[in-house]
């Protein structure tokens, strides 16, 4: 006799499934679809021409499917494999897609078909905390952060090694092409053994090819950009060793987390009092100085406000005399920067002053707590070190995911206080 219950796997057993029963009411997959289900996605709804005599099987409801995502990137999951198996093996995404089990492709391509409705939707979320009367618009606190792209090291070649591989192809290309040519215009010879592969491996010589090409147009970007610049920087970035990635030709080499690695710049501005991101964009250049000004507008758009009244703090790496001309155009009234020079026009010595009073110490001493704690929660409570996608355009709409993720973890935080 047994003292123990084994287990039967062979027991064949019917069961009923409630999936209101396997989540809490407080859980926070169930806060996300009650944000997202309020959320005006107009214009996501519109990306998807079907009407009344469209012909085939109902799309999936992308409502869901941008939630599903939103929720992915909090929980650690940026692989829409990952999402997809999660779907049918975790509770939580059980309960989230109801009777919808999308495959990966699908998950796939929403996240990189829809990237003007995303940018839509973080405007409509920003704008729904406004209203709300979370932020506050009192001091608004901007920074960047080095992520890792989706490309290896060794991918990046110069402008020789790339035109000679450009050159390589469209010989193969050509070869193959004549070859295609020879077999359909005498179809006797054998057309159905060589077609399949012959336009098998035209299509990927194209791809190849395109990708070549697209690498090349950047490479020459940067060895132009180079060429402007001083004689000291040029010698430090010479001209001849410009470089591009075959796998992501948008990735540049950029300084992150202490080596030299292919990475994207991601820029985040924050309300300084609620903490919630109100604008963000990422960009492959190494250095933060050209990335005020297009910042400043993309706060002003999704707040949709004219000036910003607020104190408007960053460090160091955005100082350019420039800068602060075109601050004071695009409606900064109060521009706090450290500068470590001596500066001559009216303007430079009014910032400086800024920052070096009373309040601007305490404003850019709170910056640095407040915005590198946030970078920290995306990296180490996010996972988020590496992009998954690549090319900028992509890369931007994951950043848009990431944000939305944070902000909505930032709302559940502050509705539960006040609970």
């Amino acid at each position: 006799m047994s003292f123990f219950v084994k287990p039967n796997r062979e027991q064949l057993r019917f069961q009923s499934l409630d999936l209101e029963s396997l989540i809490p009411e407080n859980h926070p997959v169930k806060f996300f679809w009650k944000v997202c289900e309020e959320l005006d996605l107009t214009n996501l709804y519109a990306d998807y021409k079907i009407t009344e005599d469209s012909e085939g099987r109902p799309a999936n409801d992308p409502r869901v499917l941008l939630c599903l995502w939103i929720y992915a990137y909090s929980q650690g999951i940026q692989s829409s494999r990952q999402l997809a198996q999660a779907c049918k093996t975790r509770a939580d995404f059980m309960w989230l897609c109801g009777d919808i089990t999308p495959e990966y492709r699908t998950l796939a391509y929403f996240r990189i078909n829809h990237t003007k409705a995303m940018e839509d939707a973080f405007c409509k979320m920003v704008m729904t905390l406004k209203k709300l009367g979370l932020i506050k618009e009192k001091v608004f606190f901007q920074d960047g952060t080095k992520l890792m792209a989706n490309a290896s090291a060794k991918s990046f070649s110069n402008r020789n090694q790339l035109n000679q591989e450009r050159n390589r192809l469209e010989r193969a290309l050509e070869k193959v092409q004549i070859a295609y040519h020879h077999f359909t215009s005498y179809p006797e010879e054998g057309i159905d053994v060589i077609n399949q592969p012959q336009i098998k491996l035209a299509k990927k010589l194209k791809n190849r090819l395109r990708e070549v090409r697209k690498a090349i147009k950047q490479v020459n970007r940067i060895y132009e950009r180079r060429q402007r610049l001083s004689k000291r920087d040029r010698d430090q970035y010479p001209p001849k060793n410009a470089q591009a990635s075959l796998t992501d030709s948008d990735s540049q080499f950029m300084l992150n987390d202490g080596r030299i690695k292919p990475s994207y710049n991601g820029q985040i501005c924050l309300d300084g009092e609620s903490e919630f991101i109100v604008a963000k964009e990422v960009s492959n250049q190494p250095t933060d100085v050209n990335r005020l000004l297009p910042m400043v507008d993309e706060v002003k758009n999704n707040l949709k406000v004219k000036e910003l009244v607020g104190a408007y703090v960053t460090d160091s790496g955005y100082y350019k005399d420039e800068n602060i001309w075109w601050a004071k155009e695009a409606g900064v009234k109060k521009l706090i920067l450290p500068i470590k020079i001596e500066p001559k026009c009216p303007e430079t010595i009014e910032v400086k002053r800024n920052a070096e009073s009373e309040e601007g110490k305490g404003l850019l001493k709170k910056r640095n707590a407040t915005i590198e704690r946030i970078i920290g929660y995306i990296k180490e409570r996010l996972r988020v070190r590496r992009f998954s996608l690549r090319g900028l355009v992509k890369v931007g709409c994951e950043w848009t995911f990431i944000c939305l993720a944070y902000n909505l973890i930032r709302y559940m935080q502050l509705v539960k206080v006040k609970t």
